[in-house]
């Protein structure tokens, strides 16, 4: 498995380069937790532990040798610190991982194997009140694997540390009384307005944009609009719709937590849905390259990537998650 996945990496190009030969880096000669060499040396530890620990679960090795091929993409040096730094390579190796699964067209989980990527570090990076408010007890104990595999793969070898955490077996889903209100979720380019094209009663910031400047591509539009009053009709429109529709969907990324609970507050106790869509890294820059006056620079593409997190049981959504506009 290793052999052809790392066959895959050689095939993949962005820009002409190689994604095998883009993970040919290292993690920088001030990194204290990586001196094993390149980041590829890396993902393959963590495959052949991942292989040692639980050799039958297929979905975790796949999860552990893709968990980190976002990192070329996000390098940069950080001259305060005088390190190397990867910001936001669990949710861009998301977007590259879909690229390598679908070249490699092997049967499976491919949702949980993402979530894994993206939540590979949760366990250092959120308290234990925060885990709790969004894990369920099996979900936290399956990320545990890839984040025990990822802290054994290395050179030196981390402490696991130990998580004795109680947490819920599952958490209640609130179903809607009276409104239904859906929070699109995902990136530039993912299909989210195409996806509700088929939808009544959408609320979309850009619409808002493009309304205020009907005679400019969205380009001009957005550089030239005033986006104070931009943010005024769209909260003016959400507020409308809820109130005049029991539908509703918010047109908006909704990357993290924190965007969606923002956009929750403006409501009372009604919303209940979110609809992911996700795509490969490949498939949105391609995409990208054909909107006719609406083509993104790269790096606000990337910037978002980055920030990407997919919804957690804790945050109490009944959530739907499409890749390339199929529902998984």
């Amino acid at each position: 498995m290793k052999d052809l996945i790392i066959e895959t990496f050689k095939e993949l190009n962005y820009n002409n380069v190689s994604l095998y030969d883009m993970l040919q880096i290292d993690h920088g000669p001030t990194s204290p937790y990586h001196k094993e060499g390149s980041i590829l040396t890396h993902l393959e530890m963590v495959y052949d532990k991942a292989v040692e620990l639980y050799p039958n679960d297929i979905d975790l090795h796949l999860a552990c040798i893709l968990h980190d091929v976002g990192k070329p993409f996000c390098r940069f040096y950080d001259a305060e610190k005088d390190k190397i730094r990867f910001n936001g390579h669990e949710s861009f190796s998301v977007f590259v991982a879909i690229d390598v699964l679908q070249k490699l067209k092997i049967k499976c989980d491919i949702i949980r194997i993402l979530k894994l990527i993206q939540r590979h570090a949760d366990p250092y990076k959120y308290s234990e009140k925060n885990i709790k408010k969004l894990y369920t007890k099996s979900e936290f104990e399956d990320v545990l694997k890839i984040h025990k595999c990822d802290t054994l793969g290395r050179t030196p070898i981390k402490e696991v540390p130990e998580y004795n955490y109680e947490l819920v077996e599952s958490f209640e889903t609130l179903r809607p009384k009276e409104k239904f209100i859906t929070l699109m979720v995902g990136p530039q380019n993912a299909g989210k307005s195409t996806f509700l094209k088929h939808f009544n009663n959408v609320v979309s910031m850009d619409e808002v944009i493009e309304m205020l400047c009907p005679d400019k591509t969205y380009n001009q539009a957005f550089n030239e609009v005033d986006h104070d009053l931009v943010s005024l009709i769209y909260n003016i429109l959400v507020k409308k719709y809820y109130k005049d529709f029991t539908y509703l969907s918010i047109d908006k990324m909704h990357l993290t937590i924190k965007s969606r609970n923002r956009t929750i507050s403006k409501f009372k106790e009604n919303v209940y849905y979110t609809t992911t869509m996700i795509c490969g890294l490949k498939t949105l820059l391609e995409r990208n390259s054909k909107r006719k006056g609406k083509v993104l620079d790269e790096k606000v593409i990337f910037e978002a990537l980055k920030m990407f997190q997919f919804v957690y049981s804790g945050e109490k959504f009944i959530d739907e998650i499409y890749l390339d506009n199929f529902k998984i």
